[in-house]
């Protein structure tokens, strides 16, 4: 008895290191692109049996094949496509201790309810041994790795208005009034950090982002 063409094709190749879910089935890639190579196997010259739209085709062998390595094909296209993706979210921050954008998943200290990362054992050890030292940098990180959100002005406590804004080292920080903005905006780098993210700024305006459920 035959069967259709579909369950003739060899199951899916596992696919390391990418989510099951997002890579489709080989069959339904295979069926997507029956059609073309239906339509390249009927075009070939001389041939005295074309393929029937409806004949069953799991004893054409070349056919069943080359569906397969088309589906392959088109599978490994995805699979790359993810991975590049992936590569483009890839982690990125800046050594609390050392000040490199070259910190590291594998090298944090717990600190504040969240992470702080470091590029090396030898920072992560210093920040131990005085993470008041390093306050500033490790509120600033908690916030670029999104840890943190903003719900204060850091000054005043007061209700931020989001049209009174100042960048602050890469970050759009938001205060209550003009005078707040002022103040910050006409401060050098060095001190609109310390005027944002040391703690007693930090904590008025800054809490634990809500995890979604």
């Amino acid at each position: 008895m035959g069967c259709g063409w579909s369950e003739c094709l060899h199951p899916p190749l596992p696919l390391a290191g990418v989510t099951a879910s997002l890579i489709p089935d080989a069959h339904l890639i295979s069926w997507a692109v029956e059609p073309v190579i239906r339509g390249r196997f009927q075009s070939i010259p001389g041939r005295v049996d074309p393929l029937p739209p409806t004949e069953p085709l799991c004893h054409v062998k070349e056919y069943r094949m080359s569906v397969h390595r088309l589906g392959l094909c088109v599978a490994a296209l995805l699979v790359t496509t993810f991975a590049i993706a992936a590569e483009a979210e890839k982690f990125t921050a800046k050594c609390v201790v050392a000040g490199k954008p070259d910190a590291k998943p594998d090298k944090f200290a717990e600190y504040k309810g969240g992470k702080v990362y470091f590029c090396c054992d030898n920072c992560k050890g210093k920040f131990a041994e005085g993470p008041e030292k390093f306050a500033i940098p490790a509120n600033m990180q908690l916030v670029t790795t999104k840890q943190f959100t903003q719900v204060k002005c850091p000054l005043s406590g007061g209700k931020i208005d989001p049209t009174k804004t100042v960048e602050v080292a890469g970050v759009k920080v938001a205060f209550c009034c003009e005078n707040c903005q002022g103040k910050v905006a006409e401060a050098g780098d060095d001190e609109k950090k310390e005027l944002v993210f040391k703690d007693a700024a930090f904590d008025k305006g800054f809490e634990l982002a809500k995890k979604d459920k």
